[in-house]
């Protein structure tokens, strides 16, 4: 016996692979979604050698997939186009990987379109039909509302086993919820005698989970499926009442053969601002130091805008003679005029879409340090971009840019999947570009140093470790004026100062020196600058590994943060693609006003986080010093204790856990949000709601006798600086409390 959505999909399985290309979205990377039509669009990244036959497999359960899709959202919502890149590739661009053997599907909650997260399918669980073929395809979808809609499961809460729908309302033709457990309710349960999938529908609020002991009333504040997907960012509209019970008519989904090469446009602003502290010279150094740290099978061309814009190199490999032509044009470069961010994000994006052949991993990486003032409304490039699947990282240069500027750069970033940043100074770009390089070509960063200060003689040293499986290490060093003298020593785990041996390769770019190590040894490295002689000190560290089976992605909760709201910072560290639990997370916070802050990422269930134990690690954070952008720079270390997450519970019957020894790494990611409306702020103020009070002491004596990496607010809670969070820092808020007696608001 079939369920019901399967009658009509095995008729059309065949003519998904076989329907022609071209039939609107290009969708070339990030996961993207159209409003117009309701299709997802987005890659698939399958992580080993597949033969003919499985590719055909993955596609007809996909295919399948988006029928439930199709019928859980009543039609509105269903898969597009489909892009495979077989034997792994677009590691960072695609919304599914699926791996080589057995293991538990697991994803990540309300990610679809973020750079580095993804759904993690197994082909010999998921794609074999353990559970038929019906309970293949059920899987894909249910992964799917939890990665698009943040949608949490209905078969499991924080107490344990859990359910959406009553035991008394169990029967062969329970229709509702999908995230509940499919395998063995409804149909597939005693009462259907275990045939038949019915669990093809999402809860609304007249029968979602009556005693509220689901992962999705805890985390979604008892909302319904329905509801929680109405205000998602991709909503769907809910039934009046119940849910169309019947199926719509079948689908196609369109599906493409893909690589996952990397393809990057830089657009580099050249109005007369940039002339300004030397920002067009700092950018023609950072586009050289960008090629440099391109693979060979990576393509890059350079536009750039003023009053007009332009393409100045057209896209192509990352060929030695290509990477000298795109750092001559860069060169080339005069600041004068205007700023048309929309004519440049135009030419960047033209250059994508005219190569013969498209990339799953198309990115456009934008710098511009002013407000859009000519030509076309960088707006309304955006729905283009998304359009094509192209994700922007946006890059803002200084402090000139007005909050609406700002706000512009971080919208171009956000809403294409992509990201935004800000470096406070010319200077600053140099590791800027080198860091966008490193993470675009899939290495991973080992260590940062945003801008240090050194004095005559002073010695700073940094740690960096080493794993196992990486082929090369690249450290590069840069200075704020040239005529500052450093000594640089790389110290080897023995102890050996490499800079001069004959495996390490020097190169000079202006400001920046670059070295890159092949074959290191695994185990802890040092970095060692010694200021010899210097004027002005600035300096900065970055350090990258290419290879190594770690990595980390960072990104905030919600882009658009209004004081008093907190910034939720989320962190998801991997081994071989599968999130990592039981590692040590925390960030330094660089604030508008340049002064860092530390704190602790949670994966305990507290603190924003949503489910403990997960892998995936949270901090809310509210010490605001002003508006402006906010810039996280995280940081994982494992464990003796860290382990990949197991996977839904869901599938407990059908496989083990995953299981596999997290070899240690180190690996720093960085992200940014601009938060909006922020009141000048008192000391002492913890809570952040603008005024200081006995909430505030409370707060703070939670964490007493904590030092400030283990204390839950950390430095902000330290008011005497002394690392410890104590009695003396409640003592020293009194006098600032804004009412007598530190009474709070009535």
């Amino acid at each position: 016996m079939m369920s019901k959505f399967f009658t009509f999909v095995s008729a059309i399985a065949v003519l998904a692979i076989i329907s022609p290309l071209g039939t609107g979205h290009a969708n070339a990377g990030t996961g993207e979604f159209d409003a117009s039509n309701g299709h997802f669009n987005f890659c698939v990244s399958v992580r080993f050698k597949a033969s003919d036959a499985q590719i055909k497999r993955i596609k007809e359960r996909f295919n399948s997939g988006s029928q439930i899709l199709a019928d859980a959202t009543d039609n509105q919502h269903r898969f597009g186009n489909i892009r495979v890149i077989n034997d792994s590739g677009a590691s960072k661009a695609a919304e599914y990987w699926i791996n080589s053997g057995s293991g538990r599907a697991f994803a990540t909650l309300g990610k679809y379109g973020t750079r580095g997260e993804h759904v993690n399918l197994y082909y010999d669980s998921n794609f074999n039909a353990k559970s038929g073929v019906d309970g293949d395809s059920y899987t894909i979808a249910h992964e799917h509302v939890h990665h698009a809609y943040s949608i949490a499961d209905e078969y499991s809460g924080p107490m344990g086993n859990a359910e959406n729908a009553p035991a008394s309302a169990e029967t062969a033709t329970l229709n509702y919820s999908l995230m509940d457990n499919y395998f063995t309710r409804g149909g597939r349960g005693p009462n259907g005698n275990g045939t038949t999938y019915t669990l093809n529908e999402l809860s609304v609020k007249s029968n979602h989970d009556p005693d509220r002991d689901t992962f999705q009333s805890s985390i979604n504040n008892n909302e319904s499926d329905w509801e929680t997907i109405a205000k998602s960012k991709y909503p769907a509209i809910a039934p009046k009442a119940l849910p169309v019970s019947a199926a719509p008519a079948a689908h196609t989904v369109t599906f493409e053969d893909a690589s996952g090469n990397l393809k990057t446009m830089l657009v580099v602003d050249r109005s007369g601002s940039m002339q300004t502290d030397n920002r067009i010279g700092f950018a023609k150094q950072g586009v050289t130091l960008f090629t440099n740290i391109l693979k060979a099978q990576d393509s890059v061309g350079l536009a750039s805008f003023s009053s007009s814009a332009g393409v100045n190199t057209n896209l192509a490999l990352a060929t030695p003679a290509h990477v000298a032509s795109v750092n001559a044009a860069a060169n080339s470069l005069v600041a004068s005029g205007l700023t048309n961010i929309g004519g440049g994000l135009q030419a960047g994006l033209t250059q994508l879409t005219s190569q013969t052949s498209r990339s799953c991993n198309e990115l456009i990486i934008l710098f511009s340090d002013g407000d859009h003032n000519t030509g076309t409304n960088p707006i309304s490039v955006i729905p283009s971009i998304k359009n094509e699947g192209v994700a922007v990282i946006s890059v803002a240069i200084g402090s000139g840019l007005s909050s609406s500027g700002l706000s512009t750069l971080q919208t171009i970033g956000t809403q294409t999947g992509g990201e935004f940043f800000q470096v406070q100074n010319g200077f600053q770009l140099l590791v800027q570009f080198a860091r966008l390089a490193a993470e675009a070509s899939n290495q991973g960063i080992l260590a940062q140093q945003p801008t240090l200060q050194f004095q005559n003689t002073e010695v700073q040293s940094f740690p960096l470790f080493v794993e196992n499986n990486v082929s090369t290490i690249t450290v590069i060093f840069t200075r704020a004026q040239t005529s500052d003298d450093f000594s640089i020593k790389l110290l080897d785990p023995a102890g050996t100062d490499v800079t001069a041996s004959g495996g390490v390769v020097r190169n000079d770019v202006g400001n920046a020196v670059e070295f890159t190590i092949s074959s290191p040894a695994a185990g802890e490295w040092m970095a060692e600058f010694t200021a010899n002689a210097v004027s002005d000190g600035r300096a900065e560290f970055l350090s990258f590994a290419d290879g190594g089976k770690g990595a980390l992605f960072a990104s905030v909760r919600d882009e658009n943060i209004v004081f008093p709201a907190p910034i939720i910072i989320e962190a998801t560290p991997q081994f071989e693609g599968i999130a990592v639990t039981n590692g040590a997370v925390a960030a330094t916070v660089i604030r508008p006003d340049g002064g860092p802050v530390n704190i602790p990422l949670f994966d305990d269930g507290t603190n924003g986080d949503f489910i403990a134990g997960d892998g995936i690690y949270t901090a809310e954070f509210r010490n605001y010093d002003g508006s402006g952008t906010y810039t996280f720079d995280v940081t994982v270390n494992t464990t003796p204790s860290s382990q990949i997450n197991e996977g839904e519970s869901l599938f407990a019957g059908i496989d083990p856990a995953n299981v596999k020894v997290v070899e240690k790494f180190v690996r720093v990611a960085t992200t940014s949000v601009i938060v909006n409306n922020v009141p000048d702020i008192v000391r002492g103020d913890i809570d952040g709601d603008g005024d200081v009070d006995s909430n505030d002491i409370n707060l703070l004596l939670t964490d007493k006798n904590l030092s400030t990496a283990d204390s839950r607010c950390g430095d902000v809670c330290d008011l005497n600086g002394d690392g410890v969070i104590n009695i003396i820092d409640a003592r020293l808020i009194v006098p600032v409390c804004t009412r007598a007696a530190c009474a709070t608001e009535n």
